[in-house]
């Protein structure tokens, strides 16, 4: 396999086209969405999205470690990949791949992975919102809900700064071109479809007053995605027991100190949305499916 530093297969560099490289369309079956976090809000009339299956193929390619890599590089490689592949898997007969909104692929990856392996589970990271301790929420596949766009149609129109803007959903192009550097800005900057990038990231930039509480307005009515997962936590840590008796003998009831559960209800966020839809072989057992001998 050639080094995967040519895994630039997403060339984000400006705002060029994503160039995707010759990653493989194999003549598989196209299950069609009926139904998306969206709700197809802001798609062109008529949009039809649907998605290839995993295949054999990408599992395999996936699957190859390059020794030339840190783990970090290697990591960053293979998502790049992953996502590569989740465009090249994508049947749309109005928009590129790329220019689908970022949580509907996320929502289609899941069902690609869900389609290829079944029951499939993940562990995410939290921390306890009363007593601090970290938590570690294992969950199924089956239990990950996305959030609807809840607007009546897209784009939002609104007077900002004297001039009409229009606000959209950040699409898969517009996610892999996101600065770091560029905050919380450069986000906003991306959900502006009537400017391009630069001016964009400019008119934002200079905003103050009552129209930042229309950025932020606009940024909070266009929040849809993953839901959290709820969680209780069950760190354990010592109270002091209030129906304690000094006159009485020391027992498991009548100590100083009592062992107790946090039991704080939590909300955990399932944050590496990529690793979630990243493909990863199973080992399949004769008792899934019926095998015949001889």
């Amino acid at each position: 396999m050639e080094n995967e530093k040519a895994i630039d297969i997403l060339n984000v560099k400006g705002d060029e086209d994503i160039g995707l490289l010759s990653v493989p369309t194999p003549d598989v079956p196209v299950t069609y969405m009926d139904k998306l976090p969206s709700g197809f809000k802001g798609y062109p009339k008529g949009t039809k999205i649907g998605y290839k299956p995993i295949t054999m193929e990408e599992l395999e390619i996936l699957s190859i470690e390059d020794e030339s890599y840190n783990d970090e590089e290697e990591n960053e490689s293979k998502a790049n990949l992953a996502v590569a592949y989740l465009l090249k898997s994508i049947v749309c007969n109005t928009l590129k791949p790329e220019d689908l909104y970022y949580w509907d692929l996320m929502y289609i990856g899941i069902k690609r992975k869900m389609l290829a392996f079944g029951g499939t589970t993940g562990t995410t990271f939290g921390r306890c919102s009363k007593c601090g301790s970290t938590l570690v929420r294992q969950f199924t596949y089956n239990e990950l809900e996305f959030k609807e766009l809840n607007v009546p149609a897209l784009p939002m129109k609104l007077q900002i700064n004297g001039r009409e803007v229009h606000f959209g959903q950040i699409t898969m192009k517009d996610f892999l071109q996101i600065d770091p550097t560029q905050g919380q800005i450069g986000v906003y900057a991306r959900m502006i479809k009537n400017m391009e990038f630069d001016e964009a990231y400019k008119f934002v930039k200079s905003l103050y007053g009552v129209d930042i509480k229309k950025v932020k307005f606009v940024d909070n009515q266009l929040n849809y995605g993953l839901k959290p997962l709820e969680t209780i936590c069950e760190h354990e840590h010592e109270e002091d027991n209030p129906n304690f008796n000094p006159n009485e003998p020391i027992s498991e009831t009548n100590k100083k100190k009592l062992l107790v559960s946090c039991g704080e209800k939590n909300f955990v966020e399932v944050t590496s949305l990529f690793e979630v839809v990243f493909p990863e072989d199973t080992n399949g057992g004769a008792d899934e499916f019926e095998v015949q001998y001889g």
